[in-house]
């Protein structure tokens, strides 16, 4: 009985142990699910925040945003007096966090000063209540004493503007709208500069693109006539280096057109002397016939190039005149040849008139044929005829 008693015990104390492990895996199970749920809630609440604080930032940004736009459109003046206040605001604070520091400094001196005289009193007490007195205050400034040690001095204050609430330029709405309204203004002025200095730059570029092709046409012709006269002035040169050298072989003259003159040395150093002062230099002894003839050329060439920059109808007007004037004095000239050939033939048929007339007696003589050095005589007298043909079309185009 008693081991069935022990048993039935038993089993009920193993049945409430049952229980009570049943009750705390539910307990635990409950706990476990209230922890799961804390948990997610907890999880939603940190996405929440984390999303509003990814708003709060975004907004933030754009806080910043326009507020570095507004401040660009604020003045700096504005600015400058902004800081002189946060200046003497600093200022301010200091001198209070200096007077309050001070303040601490001196109670707690005077509590010390008021105990120390306490303490002399004590001392130098005659009687039992002034002692006590004494020492009432001796308690009383310990007390003071530890009071201002329990008071700590002030922060001193830093340059930290962050919990200041700055100030802004533009106090209401409709200052903001003038001053955007201002500025679209500007930027349209600014975009129609723009536009019509893009019209005047392309406008330049076209006509410098055309200037361009004009002188480079100009440039090219220009070209075409220098290497022109040069070859004219290399063939020039030449016929005057070949006159020249004919003249420093020891030509002393030349014939006439009609072969019965000689023009002396003399006669034409004359005519390229009065050509040479008739274009404009001084006269001077000094200078000779070949130098004469290089400066009367160079001003030639350069009435040339003056010519090439005269409008091409005075120059052919000019040109008609003086070639009329040329025929004019040829052919005055020309009469005046045949005027003077006439008189020579007059009066040589009066001289042959007048001439005994002679008879011919015996056979007629019989020339003989010219030897070969007549021939050459000949020969070279021609070549003499071609050169001085050559050095009077070299001085008619020297000629003025």
């Amino acid at each position: 009985e008693q081991d069935a008693l022990r048993f039935d015990a038993f089993l009920k104390e193993n049945d409430l142990k049952v229980q009570e492990a049943v009750k705390r895996a539910d307990a635990e199970t409950k706990a476990r699910i209230e922890t799961n749920q804390e948990i997610k809630r907890l999880g939603s609440e940190i996405e929440g925040l984390r999303s509003q604080l990814s708003k709060y930032e975004e907004q933030l940004e754009d806080c910043l945003k326009y507020k570095r736009f507004i401040d660009s459109l604020t003045p700096q003046e504005f600015f400058d007096e902004q800081e002189a206040k946060r200046e003497a605001r600093r200022a301010k604070q200091i001198q209070e966090w200096e007077a309050e520091v001070q303040r601490v400094r001196n109670m707690t001196r005077e509590a010390i000063a008021r105990k120390q005289r306490a303490q002399r009193d004590y001392e130098n007490a005659a009687t039992q209540q002034a002692a006590e007195r004494a020492e009432q205050e001796i308690r009383e400034a310990e007390v003071e004493i530890e009071t201002t040690k329990r008071i700590e001095e002030p922060v001193r204050p830093t340059n930290n503007d962050e919990d200041d609430i700055p100030e802004l330029f533009f106090t209401e709405p409709q200052q903001l709208l003038g001053k955007l309204q201002e500025m679209e203004e500007k930027n349209l002025f600014l975009i129609q500069t723009i536009q019509e200095l893009e019209e005047a730059l392309e406008e330049l570029k076209s006509r410098t693109s055309a200037s361009r092709e004009k002188m480079d046409q100009q440039l090219a012709a220009l070209q075409k006539q220098e290497q022109a006269l040069d070859r004219e002035t290399a063939a020039e040169r030449s016929s005057v280096d070949l006159l020249t050298r004919q003249t420093q072989v020891g030509y002393r003259g030349c014939m006439t057109k009609n072969g019965d003159k000689k023009i002396s040395d003399a006669a034409i150093i004359n005519a390229v002397r009065g050509v040479y002062t008739h274009i404009g230099f001084e006269e001077d002894n000094a200078v000779g016939v070949l130098t004469m003839l290089t400066n009367i050329e160079n001003k030639v060439e350069e009435y040339v190039r003056i010519l090439d920059t005269m409008p091409d109808e005075f120059v052919e007007q000019a040109e008609r005149a003086c070639e009329k004037e040329r025929r004019r004095l040829q052919r005055e000239e020309k009469l005046e040849e045949q005027r003077i050939e006439r008189e020579t033939r007059r009066k040589l048929a009066l001289e042959r008139a007048k001439a005994p007339i002679r008879k011919q007696q015996g056979k007629p003589t019989m020339f003989r044929s010219h030897p070969f050095k007549k021939k050459e005589a000949i020969l070279e007298e021609s070549q003499r005829d071609s050169e001085q043909e050559e050095l009077e079309a070299f001085l008619a185009r020297r000629d003025p």
